[in-house]
């Protein structure tokens, strides 16, 4: 398996052929200045990631949550009963947090180039080659939500290749990931292949909304993370459909889940009651 190594505004029909079909992409980065914001960040992740577990722990996400508060802050959790631990930080682009609050002008640019650089661009792609009307591309990308993701598989004496994170979809639009260690594998004709980093690239997938959205003409990938290296750092920037929109399959017109929040609620809740 070959994954396109793409430029969004420039993609090809076959390029955009192979990404529908595959569901993962390289998508070249504009410039080395982008490239060094992404890298400052995993710095900040990864000395993070080394504080004590009473320093890490002042971020703690909150157990509850009050109205008009934010989903944010730091977890150690297993994926299953099958997987090791590991380390999480999350937090909205436009209100950085923890360890990135001095740094939300880094967010922000970061943001900013994901939106309008890879999400808006390919999104439109997809829909023109798919002969969506305008209107539907305007709607399905209204507003999106949007969340970041540092996390780390903490080094645990495993043997390389042991699973960290078990096969799955996301939940979203699309996924842009930035990692310098190896370890994502999707899966592809019944065969896990490795991704490995590409200099100067991101990965993007395609989540189960954009596949459910064009009736499966767009594929979401299952996809994991093995042990291919201690300590492994990742970034990852999901998009998911505007929470207060309709969630339409725009091929039969039909309505997915009457608000983009259902729609992940939906899809979280159908995620954790599968036996991983």
């Amino acid at each position: 398996m070959l994954i396109p190594t793409i430029i969004p505004s420039l993609i090809t029909n076959a390029e955009l052929d192979d990404l529908m079909r595959i569901g993962f992409c390289y998508v070249k980065l504009p410039n080395e200045n982008l490239v060094a914001k992404i890298q400052a960040c995993i710095h900040i992740a990864r000395n993070f990631f080394q504080y004590s577990t009473e320093e890490k722990e002042k971020w703690k996400l909150k157990e509850t949550l009050k109205l008009g508060e934010r989903y944010q802050g730091y977890v150690l959790r297993s994926q299953s009963k099958n997987t090791n631990a590991i380390e999480q930080i999350f937090f909205e682009p436009d209100a950085p947090f923890g360890p990135y609050e001095p740094y939300s002008h880094l967010i922000q640019e970061i943001n900013e180039s994901y939106m309008n650089l890879i999400f808006m661009p390919l999104i439109s792609a997809i829909f023109k080659r798919l002969e969506f009307p305008y209107s539907n591309f305007i709607e399905a990308t209204a507003n999106p939500y949007s969340s970041l993701v540092f996390q780390c598989c903490p080094s645990t004496g495993e043997h390389k290749n042991t699973i960290r994170l078990n096969a799955h979809k996301d939940f979203g639009l699309l996924t842009v990931l930035f990692f310098e260690e190896s370890g994502l594998e999707v899966k592809y004709q019944n065969d896990w292949r490795m991704i490995p980093p590409q200099e100067g690239c991101v990965v993007v997938n395609l989540g189960n909304a954009i596949e459910l959205m064009t009736g499966k003409r767009c594929h979401s990938a299952l996809h994991r993370v093995t042990n291919a290296t201690d300590n492994r750092i990742s970034m990852v920037y999901f998009i998911n459909p505007n929470p207060r929109q309709p969630v339409r399959n725009y091929v039969d017109d039909t309505v997915i889940a009457s608000t983009g929040e259902l729609f992940f609620k939906q899809q979280f809740t159908e995620y954790y009651e599968t036996d991983h």
